[in-house]
């Protein structure tokens, strides 16, 4: 018998509805703006336009960034454990 994996749903909305809100992510939930493909993760009480911008991605590629898919923002401890790197990926060390 098969087993069924979990399906993991972010909180979804345009950019501007999660401005217009002044949505206030919960601590460490994540959130995904479907029209600029930006994920940001909640601190508990930081408002979405003064959260940073956690994860962009897009197979498109990135306006303005040449041969760029993702763009990660991530510490340099978590950076420096990363295996590969992916070429088309930026990283983003705070």
């Amino acid at each position: 018998m098969a087993t069924k994996k979990p399906n993991i749903q972010l909180k979804q909305g345009t950019e501007s509805q999660f401005v217009a809100k002044n949505t206030i992510l919960g601590s460490g939930e994540p959130s995904f703006a479907t029209d600029t493909k930006i994920i940001k993760i909640g601190d508990n009480s930081t408002s979405w336009t003064n959260l940073p911008n956690t994860v962009i991605s897009n197979i498109s590629g990135i306006t303005n960034a040449s041969g760029v898919y993702n763009i990660v923002s991530l510490s340099s401890s978590d950076y420096n454990s990363l295996g590969t790197k992916d070429p088309k990926t930026l990283y983003l060390i705070k």
